[in-house]
């Protein structure tokens, strides 16, 4: 299974609301990538690999190197990011704190005008 990276970067996701987090390490995770929101230039920077990752279509090796473009980026905006990716590789999708995550990558995601 792709990350939810994956995911949250190709949109293609529908959801019907927020859902809320099962657990406080998902809650603070989606807190996190709420304050990406917040930063002008975090925001253009992951929305810049955001949509390279989404032209990169079928090109898994493009795609990939960008996937680690986005976790290095994360990583840069604060050590509470290390948590965001940790959860978001670990945590299934179809689980209460996946469907958070993956929320709170699509709100992110729309940011980018997504």
């Amino acid at each position: 299974m792709k990350h939810h990276f994956v995911v949250a970067a190709a949109a293609l996701l529908l959801g019907a609301g927020p859902t809320l987090a099962a657990s406080s390490d998902v809650e603070s995770a989606v807190k996190s990538l709420a304050q990406i929101e917040a930063d002008p230039s975090q925001l253009q920077s992951y929305c810049r690999i955001i949509k390279d990752m989404d032209a990169a279509g079928d090109n898994e090796a493009k795609f990939d190197a960008l996937e680690k473009q986005l976790k290095d980026l994360l990583r840069s905006f604060g050590p509470q990011f290390e948590q965001v990716i940790g959860l978001s590789e670990d945590t299934p999708s179809d689980s209460p704190d996946g469907q958070a995550l993956e929320e709170a990558f699509r709100k992110l995601d729309d940011k980018c005008g997504k």
